[in-house]
């Protein structure tokens, strides 16, 4: 008897929360043709501007005229008088910036041939093997006694010893 009221309780509690939630919904939708419509006034307008036209520049060889053997115009067979292009600007060498790294030598055991640094890198410290990268492209090419050299960014760097 106690599941039954149970169960008739229960479902009379759900039936009143789809009621309320189909009400809810249904006013929603009705209210919608209500809504209210966005005011445009003429400072709006003045500050709208109309597309402007562009036109390409076609300053680059075409492709498909490549092997065919046609001459092409360029600026320089138009005008005579015109000045000689300007030289290309020799290129600088990017500025590296190398995290810091401290080495502290080398950790060997007596069966391996491989040697093994023990490094710190922005202060986390590496077991690292040669030709082994560490992150971000910093690549370990030879442990010695002494020092140990990096490769990064296409530059090579040796740090010595601490």
């Amino acid at each position: 008897m106690k599941n039954k009221r149970f169960t008739y309780i229960l479902l009379l509690v759900v039936g009143f929360i789809y009621f309320k939630l189909f009400v809810r919904i249904s006013s929603n939708i009705s209210e919608e043709s209500n809504l209210p419509v966005a005011q445009i006034n003429e400072m709006q307008i003045e500050n709208i501007r109309s597309k402007k036209s562009f036109r390409l520049k076609a300053n680059y060889p075409d492709p498909f005229l490549k092997n065919s053997g046609i001459v092409q115009k360029t600026a320089a067979n138009l005008d005579p008088n015109a000045p000689p292009p300007l030289p290309k600007p020799k290129k600088e060498k990017p500025i590296v910036y190398w995290p810091s790294i401290k080495y502290y030598g080398i950790v060997q055991k007596s069966s391996s041939k491989k040697p093994r640094a023990l490094i710190s890198v922005d202060g986390t410290m590496y077991k690292i093997y040669p030709n082994e990268e560490i992150f971000d492209g910093l690549v370990v090419k030879s442990i010695k006694r002494e020092s140990i050299e990096f490769y990064f960014q296409r530059e090579t760097k040796t740090i010595q010893l601490n």
